[in-house]
């Protein structure tokens, strides 16, 4: 019979984040011809979404080969933000979002958005 750990357990032995020769290997199959190739995609899905703070879901929704992933890559490039402190972000969610819910001001009103789903499992 195989031990096994918890997921505590585990969390003192595993390695939180991407050993340098993976951050390397990674960065050498750049992204980055990818989202200059959906660049202008992407500007019309944000062009086109300016009637609600959601109204992107739609529009997203409605293109063809841009995917959710890709989409969230360009916010990333965007806002500046890489994947490995987007990952670190996982990791204080329930710090960050006590309740589960990113409060935002859009057009000087504040909204509300539940988290239905996250990588730690917390479901609204």
């Amino acid at each position: 019979m195989a031990f096994k750990r918890t997921p505590k357990e585990l969390m003192v032995h595993a390695t939180l984040y991407w050993p340098s020769e993976l951050v390397a290997r990674e960065q050498a199959a750049s992204i980055i011809p990818k989202l200059i190739s959906t660049q202008d995609k992407f500007i019309s899905v944000l062009h086109v979404s300016d009637s609600s703070p959601m109204a992107w879901k739609i529009s997203l929704n409605a293109t063809k080969d841009f995917s959710a992933n890709l989409f969230l890559k360009h916010l990333m490039v965007l806002a500046d933000v890489g994947g490995e402190p987007l990952q670190r972000i996982g990791t204080g969610f329930k710090t960050i979002f006590p309740k589960g819910i990113m409060t935002y001001i859009w057009k000087e009103k504040k909204f509300g958005y539940p988290f239905v789903s996250t990588s730690n499992g917390l479901r609204e």
